[in-house]
């Protein structure tokens, strides 16, 4: 049992430092000073430098709107990736392990640890947590198909 659980802390330990790898070329390579956006030139291109050790990242399909997780608040911070605002954030009991949006941006599912497996299901607008699942299993990531 206990190399069950110490193959799965590593699992889960190689993915997010796969991420957190990928989220730091895309969030901080040839960055200006830290807590500053800088608008490019066509609509839709920025970049920001997030703070509170971000560890995942999602963006909505057809909407414009960026989940990103953050290890130190345990939570998930909202941004419009064209102004740079920050929309607002969602406290979780626990960091998130892995984010996804809906395809309209309505709805955020953040994949946590918190006396268990969970996903907490987000209303985007309100950032309120409008339900929460419990899962079974040893989940790593999520990905969702239409929502």
């Amino acid at each position: 049992m206990a190399g069950t659980a110490l193959v799965g802390y590593f699992k889960r330990s190689v993915v997010r430092f796969a991420r957190l790898a990928m989220l730091a070329l895309l969030l901080f390579s040839a960055l200006p000073a830290q807590a500053q956006w800088t608008a490019l030139a066509a609509p839709g291109q920025a970049t920001r430098n997030v703070a509170g050790e971000p560890t995942v990242l999602a963006i909505a399909k057809n909407a414009r709107i960026l989940a990103v997780g953050r290890r130190q608040s345990k939570s998930v911070a909202f941004y419009n990736p064209d102004t740079a605002a920050l929309l607002g954030s969602t406290s979780l009991p626990k960091e998130p392990v892995d984010i996804v949006l809906s395809d309209d941006g309505s709805t955020a599912f953040a994949l946590h640890e918190s006396s268990g497996i969970k996903i907490a299901v987000i209303d985007t607008a309100t950032r309120a947590i409008t339900n929460t699942w419990s899962i079974a299993g040893d989940p790593v990531g999520m990905a969702i198909n239409g929502v």
